[in-house]
């Protein structure tokens, strides 16, 4: 009887780490492809540029890969398991949520003639200041 339940320990352990390790690939899996697709996103829907599209995806990937690490600290070392994992879970909700509502509202996106007039302002005061003598 004792080898019955060891046996039936390490069964519910092998299956516990292939679901883990499942749910570890689907989550990178999804992150990815977010993440690539939001270059893709910024270009057409935001009319930015591709050398800043992708500048904005590196620093996005690289707050993504600090998250895990933040979070570790925050929770080992002050808020604990559940409040870190709450917070986190609220986050990404709020940011899947303002991601579909700038997709899905006209009025969230920039006015392509308004980032035009911007760039001129900004390349004007640029140019004059740079042109200046003392």
């Amino acid at each position: 009887m004792a080898g019955s339940v060891t046996g039936d320990a390490e069964t519910q352990i092998s299956n516990t780490k292939r679901r883990v390790g499942a749910t570890l690939l689907g989550l990178t899996i999804a992150a990815w492809g977010w993440l690539l697709n939001l270059i893709v996103y910024l270009i057409e829907e935001f009319n930015v540029k591709s050398i800043a599209a992708a500048q904005i995806s590196n620093i996005v990937s690289g707050c993504i890969c600090m998250v895990p690490a933040v979070g570790a600290i925050a929770a080992d070392s002050f808020f604990g398991t559940i409040p870190v994992i709450s917070v986190s879970a609220f986050i990404s909700l709020m940011g899947v949520a303002l991601l579909t509502l700038t997709a899905a509202l006209d009025s969230l996106r920039p006015n392509p003639v308004r980032q035009l007039q911007a760039y001129a302002n900004l390349l004007r005061k640029s140019s004059s200041v740079s042109f200046t003598r003392p």
